[in-house]
């Protein structure tokens, strides 16, 4: 009896954000966790909670504050073979929004943890502002079209870019093969059968009457 009206709650767009704030996570672990005697809940109470919390706002800060923890308890979820396909999928897209939001640093942090490593740097515009049109301008655009006898070809100017990190790694110097070696000496000859001017090598040559062969 109280599942229909805990979902109605949740369903509902201006309480869900109270319903994260003041212990909801909390309930909800509560209601998904395994049983005292080891079995899973209701596989209606399940499925109908995960739809709930698929749309609810959960915070980083409510995961964390909540006891016991409903991460795990949705993780086990996902992991448990028990559980029907639907739900397990459900449990896995819960986790990943999840993860997202705990690996992702605010804005607020990264511009500090920037500020303090000293790697803050002033975002300016590589690509020069083109110059505004004047008469002058545009009486010479005149002059140069009715001197030419073809139209002009469009450009399109280029981006500039920044490779963001700067990369780090080297190629390997590699040292030419002294051509007295065998590895010198077995690349020559590979270098000069693949030319492609080389005529074709033939141990066997057909005479001129075209009744024999001739060995080479």
């Amino acid at each position: 009896e109280m599942l229909p009206k805990a979902v109605e709650v949740m369903e509902k767009f201006h309480f869900a954000d109270a319903f994260v704030t003041y212990g909801g996570c909390r309930a909800l672990a509560m209601w998904l966790r395994d049983l005292p005697n080891g079995e899973m809940p209701n596989v209606h109470l399940r499925s109908a909670l995960l739809r709930c919390m698929e749309r609810l706002p959960i915070t980083k800060d409510a995961l964390q504050n909540c006891d016991p923890p409903l991460g795990k308890v949705v993780v086990k979820l996902q992991q448990n073979p028990k559980e029907t396909v639907g739900n397990r999928k459900l449990a896995a897209q819960l986790v990943q929004r999840w993860l997202r939001q705990v690996l992702t640093p605010k804005p607020e942090d990264r511009s500090l943890d920037s500020l303090i490593a000293g790697e803050e740097e002033e975002r300016t515009g590589n690509i020069t502002r083109p110059e505004e049109e004047t008469d002058e301008s545009l009486k010479l655009l005149e002059e140069d079209s009715a001197k030419r006898m073809h139209p002009t070809i469009p450009i399109i100017k280029g981006h500039e870019y920044v490779v963001r990190p700067v990369p780090t790694d080297q190629p390997v110097p590699r040292h030419k093969d002294s051509l007295e070696s065998n590895r010198g000496k077995l690349a020559e000859v590979l270098k000069a059968m693949s030319r492609p001017n080389k005529k074709a090598y033939r141990p066997y040559s057909v005479s001129i009457a075209g009744r024999t062969l001739n060995a080479h």
